[in-house]
This record gives C-alpha cells, structure tokens and sequence, in this order.
C-alpha cells in the first residue's frame, strides 16, 4: 500500500504517517510517530500537511492534540484535485504555445 499511495502522490513519510493514522485512528502524534517510524517533530508538520490536503484531521482532548487519518475515499479527491491542477498548465501551455513557437522559429 506504501508504493501505491506515494503513487498517489505522497511523499515516503506522508504515506507512512497516514497508514499509520488510519490502523491507529484517533491518536497523539507521538503515537503515529512510533507506528510510523518517523521522528515526532517531523510527524508533526506531516500531519498538517495532510490536514490540508484533506487526508487527517484533529481535535483536543484534555489539552491533549489527537489525530485522524480520513477515511480512505479522501484519497479520490487528492486524485481529482491533481487532475484539475494537470488540466490548468494543459491549458496555461496552450496559450502559451504559439508565443514559445515565435521565439523557437526567431531563433
């Protein structure tokens, strides 16, 4: 599932943290940080990463900070968003084709 998920587009410590987050579920970054053997500061910025992009979420408990990986389905939507984001430079380089043309024959 690692390989498939940083397919997806996560870094090697994103795909770690996130599966173990979603075996764990609501969990202190500490603990993730074991599961996942990733440091726990390192764990920290990853989770808010996957935070925005909609794959974790968390909450205080007791002035304590848990953590949640979303459910599984969150991952089509990172896929969607990467689709659209693909589709604006397709788009972006179109415009920009003829100008690139220009210069190429000039040269």
């Amino acid at each position: 599932m690692l390989t498939e998920l940083i397919k997806l587009g996560l870094s090697e410590k994103e795909a770690k943290v996130y599966l173990a987050a979603l075996e764990l579920g609501a969990q202190t970054a500490q603990e993730i940080a074991k599961k996942a053997g990733v440091n726990r500061a390192t764990t920290y910025v990853i989770l808010q990463g996957l935070m925005k992009k909609g794959l974790a979420s968390s909450f205080t408990k007791a002035k304590k900070t848990y953590f949640a990986a979303e459910p599984p389905e969150q991952l089509d939507h990172l896929l969607r968003k990467q689709e659209e984001d693909i589709f604006e430079h397709r788009r972006d380089l179109e415009k920009m084709i003829p100008e690139l043309r220009a210069v190429f024959n000039h040269a």
